[in-house]
C-alpha cells in the first residue's frame, strides 16, 4: 500500500493536506478471504520498525500533520483513496476524528473514498454516525453499480458515510449510510466495474452537475 502526503498546488491558498491512499487490483482475489479485512486495522496501528523508530503508522501521520499544523494552523485535512485504499481512507478518516491522540487537529476530518469495501462491525457503525453528528468526521463515498468490493465481506460488515451511488446512464443516487446487498451487485464485468475510469465516466456527467456542484456540508445537510 503506497501512502502519500501532500499539498496539492492549490493549498497554499486554501490549505488543504492530502493524505492519498492508492489501491490494488489483487484485491479482486482475496475477497473470499475475511484475512484482508482484518489487516486494516494491523497496518495503521501495528507496531512497524521502520527508519528504527517504533511507532505506528497512525502515530507517524500524526505527528507530520502536527507539524503542518504549527505552520498553518487553519489548514483541512482530506483522506482519500481506491479500492484497499479506499478501507484505509475511511479507518484513518475515523481514527484522526476520534483518537485523542489527534484531538488537537483540525476538524471535521474530511474522506472520500472510491470502490470501498466494507471495513467494520455494528459497533464501528455507530461510532463513525456518532462521530459525524458531532461534526468530527465528513465522509463521501461514491460507489458503482456492479462492484462487488464495495459490498463486500457481506457477513458483519457495514458501510459507511454518505454513499453517492453511480451507474451507466443514470443519475446518481446519493443516501446516508446506504448499504446494498452483495446479490444485487453481482454481474460479468466486476473487474471493470471496480476500476476508477469507469467510475470517474459514470460520475461526471452533466446529469450529475448538481449533486457533484455541492459541497461536503451541504451534502451532508441535505442528505442526513
Amino acid at each position: 500500500m503506497i501512502l502519500e502526503l501532500k499539498f496539492t498546488p492549490d493549498s497554499v491558498v486554501s490549505r488543504k493536506y492530502f493524505i492519498i491512499y492508492k489501491g490494488n487490483f489483487d484485491i479482486m482475489s482475496k475477497l473470499s478471504s475475511p484475512t484482508i479485512f482484518l489487516s486494516f486495522p494491523e497496518y495503521l496501528f501495528g507496531k512497524t520498525n521502520e527508519d528504527g523508530d517504533g511507532y505506528t503508522k497512525f502515530t507517524q501521520i500524526v505527528m507530520i500533520l502536527k507539524q503542518v499544523a504549527k505552520k498553518h494552523p487553519d489548514f483541512k485535512i482530506y483522506v482519500t483513496g481506491h479500492s484497499l485504499g479506499g478501507a484505509l481512507t475511511q479507518l484513518l478518516a475515523f481514527a484522526l476524528a476520534g483518537s485523542k491522540e489527534s484531538a488537537d487537529l483540525p476538524k471535521p476530518i474530511i474522506a472520500v473514498s472510491y470502490a470501498s469495501p466494507r471495513v467494520g462491525n455494528k459497533g464501528y457503525l455507530e461510532k463513525y454516525k456518532q462521530l459525524e453528528k458531532e461534526g468530527l468526521l465528513r465522509h463521501i463515498r461514491v460507489s458503482n453499480q456492479g462492484d462487488i468490493v464495495t459490498v463486500s465481506p457481506s457477513m458483519g460488515f457495514y458501510q459507511t458515510g454518505l454513499n453517492i451511488h453511480v451507474a451507466e446512464g443514470k443519475e446518481v443516487e446519493i443516501g446516508y449510510c446506504k448499504d446494498r446487498s452483495f446479490m444485487s451487485q453481482l454481474n460479468t464485468n466486476a473487474l471493470g466495474n471496480h476500476g476508477l475510469p469507469t467510475y470517474h465516466g459514470r460520475l461526471f456527467i452533466s446529469r450529475n452537475t448538481t449533486a457533484i456542484s455541492m459541497d461536503i456540508e451541504e451534502l451532508y445537510k441535505k442528505y442526513t
